[in-house]
């Protein structure tokens, strides 16, 4: 099963292009087929996606694109969904709007460096102190999203489906101050 993009940053700084090429015989691209191709270069002109994730999503559809006739089928009925459906389409508008915002608000809580209550943060990555402010933060934006996709009403494709699902916490049990 393949990994989702948090887990391929594998705790390092996330980043878009973090992941690589199948082996040769792996996958649809190879290493070879990935430079003929310049992936690299193809990523920079197609990316207009607002948030990391979605960046990093793009550039591994492209490195590693999928091979599964029935994925590849699903993944067009969702973006015909958003596509034809001006509701779904503002809803995950915005959803992506407000997850640009405050996106490295939750980085930096799962991949910055907690420095204890006396070092000095000297790079953007390093937190002072202990991280309860991060934390805060950090969650906040994880609950805003759920609670985001929780009342976007019932999308149809099975993709949509699938992460509202996932997401699926009722906004009462995520109360957090």
């Amino acid at each position: 099963m393949q990994q989702n993009i948090l887990q391929s940053w594998n705790g390092e700084w996330p980043q878009a292009r973090s992941t690589e090429p199948l082996a040769t015989g792996a996958g649809v691209v190879d290493p070879g087929a990935f430079n003929t191709i310049e992936v690299d270069e193809l990523f920079d002109n197609v990316n207009y996606a607002s948030t990391l994730a979605g960046q990093a999503v793009l550039y591994r559809s492209l490195a590693r694109p999928l091979d599964d006739r029935a994925a590849i089928a699903a993944k067009q009925e969702a973006v015909r969904e958003i596509r034809d459906n001006p509701a779904v389409r503002e809803n995950v508008e915005n959803i992506v709007a407000n997850a640009a915002a405050d996106e490295n608000r939750l980085y930096l809580l799962l991949f910055g460096e907690f420095l204890g209550g006396f070092g000095t943060a000297r790079v953007e990555h390093q937190i002072e102190g202990y991280g309860y402010k991060q934390y805060v933060r950090g969650i906040r934006v994880v609950l805003n999203l759920v609670g985001a996709i929780y009342n976007s009403g019932r999308p149809q494709s099975l993709i949509c489906k699938a992460c509202s699902t996932k997401s699926a916490i009722s906004p009462k049990a995520t109360n957090i101050r």
